[in-house]
């Protein structure tokens, strides 16, 4: 059995899906334990002190098995990866933590949660990500699962451009001087680095 979150977001006009395998103990009872609606937020404003209002709506969309084991564990994972590299998962970061501050207007985001069979979950997935918007109760414009998928392939062409890598390059070494790094002459020489521009 997999779990599926759709998070969602009318002010933001997008949504993005997530999963999660439900994992067995020893005793074939799922690891990760199933939060109520009440039960998540009261942990949320446990995990997340460093916010005003940390707050999300879970609605779930099976009829009979309302769970949603693990969703806690999947924050955490999406957490680990907003920490790793902000710039890539900001849009994410931001659906997910809408109006958690008291200056940020912008209403709370919902997760729909849905459990399924593995066997299922490639084709459930995929469907989401293209025709959740339809489906929404909200006017949703784009999925940032697929936006994503259009700025990796967009960036993996640009890593076919000489000039993108050596600009890329160029840019963390000068970052890194900035940081405190003595380069070699060899490398200074090699992207026309100078130490002026550590103070520009």
């Amino acid at each position: 059995m997999d779990t599926v979150f759709i998070v969602e977001n009318d002010h933001i006009g997008s949504w993005y899906i997530g999963k999660i395998k439900m994992k067995l103990g020893p005793d074939y009872l799922p690891v990760y334990r199933s939060y109520t609606h009440e039960k998540l937020n009261e942990m949320l404003c446990k995990k997340y002190t460093g916010y005003d209002t940390p707050y999300i709506n879970l609605v779930f969309l099976n009829e009979y098995q309302c769970t949603c084991h693990g969703i806690l564990k999947w924050l955490s994972n999406m957490e680990r990866k907003f920490k790793r590299d902000p710039e890539k998962y900001r849009d994410i970061e931001t659906l997910i933590k809408a109006g958690w501050h008291i200056h940020d207007a912008t209403e709370y985001s919902t997760i729909y949660v849905i459990n399924i069979p593995e066997d299922t979950t490639p084709e459930i997935y995929a469907d989401l990500k293209q025709n959740w918007g339809s489906q929404s109760p909200y006017t949703l414009k784009s999925c940032i699962n697929v936006t994503c998928q259009e700025y990796k392939e967009k960036y993996h062409k640009k890593k076919q451009n000489y000039k993108f890598l050596f600009e890329k390059a160029r840019k963390n070494v000068l970052y890194r001087m900035n940081k405190g790094y003595v380069p070699k002459k060899s490398t200074l020489v090699k992207y026309n680095l100078s130490w002026y521009e550590t103070y520009t």
